[in-house]
């Protein structure tokens, strides 16, 4: 299961830490250690959650698509936040990415692979 993952995980990368990184720089002040729990409750923890419930209810191929908005996102937290100009052809790319997802999730989309296989296979040639 996942918790395995992510537990092993955090050993690994514990151990790194204190291997290539200065362990005395690190401050184990209340703050920080709070932060780091409320960040992996909630930005992993959360993530996680919400990511196996939308592939039970949606399924593996329609969940994937969530992957292709993460461009998509940092274009806009960086035009928003930072203020970065936004060019023809990030916006050109953008609806690309947009316009694929809405096609997978249309009823074009949604087409049975083994239909389109059969339908194949039954013509001459």
């Amino acid at each position: 299961p996942a918790v395995f993952q992510v537990g092993f995980a955090l050993v690994i990368v514990t151990v790194l830490a204190f291997v290539f990184e200065r362990p005395l720089a690190v401050s184990f002040v209340p703050e920080s250690i709070l932060a780091v729990v409320w960040l992996g409750l909630l930005g992993s923890g959360l993530a996680y959650l919400v990511f196996f419930r939308i592939l039970g209810r949606w399924g593996a191929t329609r969940t994937s698509l969530v992957a292709y908005l993460l461009p998509v996102y940092g274009i806009a937290l960086g035009a928003l936040v930072l203020h970065e100009p936004i060019a023809a052809t990030t916006l050109l790319g953008t609806g690309l990415v947009i316009g694929g997802i809405a096609l997978v999730n249309s009823r074009y989309g949604t087409r049975p692979i083994f239909a389109a296989r059969n339908r194949a296979e039954r013509q001459p040639g």
